[in-house]
Order: structure tokens, then C-alpha cells, then sequence
């Protein structure tokens, strides 16, 4: 996941380092408006949250998220993550399998 910040936005220097050490966040952009949009012609992401205005630059084939932001995070990040539910089985007679033994 990308993070595009405009210049003119106060954001506490200790937030961004905290977002820049997380594991999912691939880069923290600081641009504005014209440049954000020259980023999404060139490589368009599948889905944007947006807070703020929309540029009237934006591609029209890119999903664009900008209702107002919710407090809980799993609602906040449904449309951008992908659940994945593993189940490891047993035998049908109940022998475990020793195939999973190193990731228990």
C-alpha cells in the first residue's frame, strides 16, 4: 500500500515514522494535487481511500473510496484487504498429518 500526503497537511512527525516502519506500507509520498494525479495516470492503483476532495484529474476506471472515515478499522479497510481463512485437517480416521508439523 501506497500513502500519498499533501504538502499542506500537518501530520505529527511521529505518525509518519510510525506508518513509514510498517510492514505494509510499500512507500509515504508527500506531492500535491497535480502530481498525485501525473502518479495515478502513469501507474493507477485498483482502489484509492481518499480524505478530501476529489481532483477532477483522477481515472475514472480507478475505485475511489471518499465517505467519511469510520473509527473502527475493520469496517475503515473492507474494501482494501483480502481475507484469507487456511485450515489444516487431520486424516479422515483423526491421524494427524506430519505435513504441517513445522508451521504448528
Amino acid at each position: 500500500m501506497d500513502i500519498s500526503v499533501s504538502p499542506t497537511a500537518t501530520i505529527e512527525p511521529s505518525l509518519c515514522e510510525v506508518i513509514k516502519a510498517t510492514s505494509t506500507v510499500r512507500a509515504f509520498i508527500v506531492e500535491d494535487d497535480q502530481q498525485f494525479a501525473r502518479r495515478l495516470r502513469t501507474t493507477p492503483p485498483g482502489r484509492i481511500r481518499l480524505i478530501g476532495d476529489v481532483h477532477p484529474d483522477v481515472p475514472a476506471d480507478v475505485a475511489v473510496f471518499t465517505g467519511p472515515v469510520t473509527e473502527a478499522g475493520r469496517i475503515e479497510l473492507l474494501p482494501f484487504v483480502r481475507e484469507q481463512a487456511v485450515s489444516i485437517t487431520a486424516h479422515r480416521f483423526g491421524t494427524p498429518d506430519h505435513l504441517t508439523d513445522h508451521i504448528i
